[in-house]
């Protein structure tokens, strides 16, 4: 039987997931709209996967175990609501007009400055965790919420333990029929 890993730690995934964001929100300027498109797909689908793992697991984590945690995650949790309700709008606009330009990069800009307030607020407190196992645990979990979050934003849905366990699981099932069916209609 094996058990948590030290390649799992939650705060080198975090970090990770990042530096992976960033790189997606910088790579957008200078595409055509097709290539553009498919691009801020591909960014909206790691942004929704990375912040709805985070509020499966490291925000309830953090809330439990570590001081000022509660505070911490519930300032994190208002500026994720945020940037999905940036990312809903993005979806819905058209990619040749002036207004999504406009969400986009306040999109970009908020995500920046979200991952940024992570990194100082949230970071120290999961590496002040009191065991290593437990932040490796984290990573493990995180790294499976990630793999079966939605795809795609839903700012509407719950971000509190009841709700989630219940609409989430749907939301993540209608998003993977949607990006099939939208796979095989490209």
């Amino acid at each position: 039987m094996t058990g948590p890993h030290p390649d799992s730690d939650i705060v080198p995934l975090l970090a990770h997931d990042h530096d992976g964001l960033k790189r997606l929100a910088a790579s957008l300027h200078g595409l055509d709209p097709g290539q553009r498109d498919e691009r801020v797909r591909e960014l909206t689908v790691h942004l929704v996967r990375h912040e709805v793992a985070e509020e499966r697991v490291v925000h309830p984590a953090v809330r439990t175990d570590v001081l000022p945690g509660d505070m911490v995650a519930a300032a994190l949790l208002r500026e994720e609501a945020d940037l999905e309700e940036l990312a809903a709008t993005l979806e819905r606009l058209d990619s040749a007009g002036d207004a999504f330009d406009a969400v986009l990069d306040g999109l970009q800009s908020q995500m920046i400055e979200h991952m940024r307030d992570e990194e100082v607020m949230l970071f120290p407190l999961l590496r002040n965790l009191e065991a290593d196992v437990r932040r490796w645990d984290l990573g493990n979990r995180y790294a499976r919420a990630t793999a079966t979050a939605p795809t795609r934003p839903h700012p509407r849905m719950p971000n509190t333990r009841p709700g989630i366990v219940f609409a989430e699981p749907i939301a993540s099932l209608i998003d993977r029929v949607r990006d099939r069916v939208g796979s095989a209609a490209e």
